[in-house]
């Protein structure tokens, strides 16, 4: 006899949450996970950086070949962040600069 285990069903308060935490996850950038409003203003462009480091735990996984990953940085303080213009889709962002063949 073969028996299934059924998850309860979900309450408005699961989905509520969920929904929240969609509507939260849309306004960060898919690339570093900081808020696009932020990363991709276009006054804080020279506030990064992503200085890299070796993780030896990854490096021991993989015998000794050297695993390093980047960390984004900002320098920016709360008054700097508070003091950004609204973000603006267009007027606050960088237009990517075109690749040439």
């Amino acid at each position: 006899m073969t028996k299934t285990i059924q998850s309860p069903e979900w309450t408005p308060d699961d989905r509520s949450l969920l929904l929240g935490l969609a509507a939260y996850e849309a306004t960060l950038c898919p690339g570093c996970g900081f808020p696009k409003a932020i990363a991709w203003h276009s006054w804080t462009h020279e506030a990064w950086t992503a200085p890299a480091a070796v993780c030896h735990a990854c490096t021991a996984a993989a015998d000794g070949e050297e695993r390093s990953y980047r960390l984004t940085r900002h320098s920016l303080d709360e008054d700097d962040i508070v003091g950004l213009p609204l973000f603006e889709w267009g007027q606050t962002t960088t237009e990517p600069t075109p690749k040439s063949d």
